[in-house]
């Protein structure tokens, strides 16, 4: 069995790579500073809304954010492609 994925330190790294500051990926997500903060420190637990609300602020492929999703201890969405990416 691999690894298991920090999906702490990934939300984190995501951010920084878009550059965003903790408040910004807040205000993106509808979410309080310090929950940001106390969700990447470990000191907080996210609940799965809020998890997916990050994750789409952050504008990640469906394949990364369902591997989040499932570190974290949820469901994945399941899909491959975000329902925007599927063609008719």
């Amino acid at each position: 069995m691999g690894e298991r994925t920090d999906w702490r330190r990934e939300l984190r790294d995501a951010r920084k790579k878009l550059r965003l500051s903790q408040r910004e990926l807040a205000t993106r997500a509808s979410l309080s500073e310090s929950a940001v903060r106390a969700y990447e420190l470990g000191t907080r637990f996210p609940s799965r809304e809020h998890l997916s609300d990050l994750i789409d602020a952050l504008s990640v492929d469906r394949a990364w954010r369902n591997r989040l999703l499932l570190a974290a201890g949820f469901a994945p969405d399941g899909l491959e492609q975000r329902p925007s990416d599927i063609e008719d």
